[in-house]
């Protein structure tokens, strides 16, 4: 074999000559070993496709075509539709998860909200006394459990803060005053988004 042809047959991945080897020949007339283009087809995803470029004349005829064109028309901008099971996502993990930070609004909501159905949970457990009650009670604990974490991440403090309501007096009037009154921190902190805006 000549020294031209086998220039021409250099793998592009390993550099050796592929003239005796089995190989394969990509789009751009490149020649690769059978075990390189394997190898490099698990390994990483293939080179986009570059154009040619542009001639004088090509460019010299769209510049004209575009100049002939009428200005068009901005096509008014439609907001993303919210699907249903995202915001279900969200309130779930609203309710259930220690993920993220929530405000003194939504903390009071959530108060308000949590210990009226523990009450009525409650007056139907007097009344009934069914397993089921027991079950809603763990699940509205925990949620009443998940809004705390929520914001003392909001005031940019661990989780671990829930328990200083451990400590008499002291830890109920801390925990007041830090989660009910005073406001988050400002902007992203270290768990997340401001939920205030």
């Amino acid at each position: 074999m000549s020294n031209n042809q086998s220039e021409g047959k250099i793998c592009v991945i390993c550099g050796q000559d592929c003239s005796d080897a089995p190989r394969f020949k990509d789009d751009q007339g490149r020649y690769q070993h059978e075990s390189c283009y394997h190898s490099s087809q698990q390994s990483e995803p293939p080179a986009p496709a570059v154009p040619p470029p542009a001639s004088h004349s090509s460019l010299r005829m769209a510049s004209s075509h575009s100049a002939a064109e009428k200005p068009r028309a901005a096509a008014p901008v439609v907001p993303p539709r919210r699907s249903s099971r995202r915001s279900e996502l969200n309130m779930v993990s609203l309710l259930f998860s220690f993920d993220g930070r929530v405000s003194r609004l939504q903390y009071w909501l959530a108060c308000i909200g949590l210990n009226f159905v523990s009450f009525v949970i409650a007056v139907i457990a007097e009344v009934t006394g069914f397993l089921i009650i027991g079950i809603l009670t763990l699940v509205t604990l925990w949620s009443m459990i998940c809004f705390n974490i929520k914001r003392w991440h909001d005031r940019d403090k661990s989780g671990f803060w829930i328990f200083i309501v451990l400590i008499p007096v002291i830890g109920w009037i801390w925990a007041f005053i830090e989660m009910g009154i005073l406001r988050g921190t400002v902007g992203v902190n270290q768990y997340g988004d401001d939920p205030v805006g």
